[in-house]
């Protein structure tokens, strides 16, 4: 009888191991959701940042010292802290821009039934993403390996065995 389980066990490991998942690769200027089904990668969707706050402008230059005084009067320290400033506004766009793409890819990984989605990519764009889709119920895999500007047979190859031992473990886990 005991032959019989891990028989059982082996045909859905196998059985899972042959499911589609969700890979979500986010970068710095947009992201990508990829589906892998038996070794190789489909683009479902690509997403582009554009425009990083339009409508706003670079933060550069020193401040007036003086509303009256020209900006040449300000010190270098005020200056850094406006190019600091737009930097931080820019990582606040990017990341909102990644929670945005990361509700749309909870729909689509709900719609296919995926068992995880495996989220690739800068810690500080891929952390609120997984959050997104996690909060939404759908199970999330992180990595921080940056593998966004790979062709989808390089993605399917690098990410294959990562994903094959996560369906194993989710069979095993179901199975029991």
């Amino acid at each position: 009888m005991l032959v019989v389980t891990e028989e059982v066990l082996d045909m859905n490991a196998h059985r899972e191991v042959d499911s589609a998942v969700g890979v979500l690769l986010v970068f710095g200027d947009g992201a990508r959701l990829d589906e892998w089904r038996s070794g190789a990668t489909t683009e479902l969707e690509r997403f582009e940042l554009g425009e990083p706050m339009a409508g706003s402008h670079q933060l550069r230059g020193p401040a007036a010292s003086h509303p009256k005084g020209s900006g040449e009067g300000a010190p270098g320290a005020r200056s850094s802290q406006q190019r600091d400033l737009y930097q931080r506004r820019l990582e606040q766009h990017r990341i909102a821009f990644v929670r945005d793409v990361a509700a749309k890819c909870l729909v689509v990984a709900r719609s296919r039934a995926w068992p995880f989605v495996l989220v690739l990519g800068d810690p500080r764009l891929g952390g609120p993403a997984a959050s997104v889709l996690s909060h939404g119920g759908v199970c999330v895999e992180r990595s921080d390996r940056r593998l966004g500007w790979m062709t989808h047979h390089e993605l399917a190859q690098a990410v294959g065995s990562d994903v094959e031992r996560v369906l194993r473990g989710h069979a095993v886990g179901a199975a029991r």
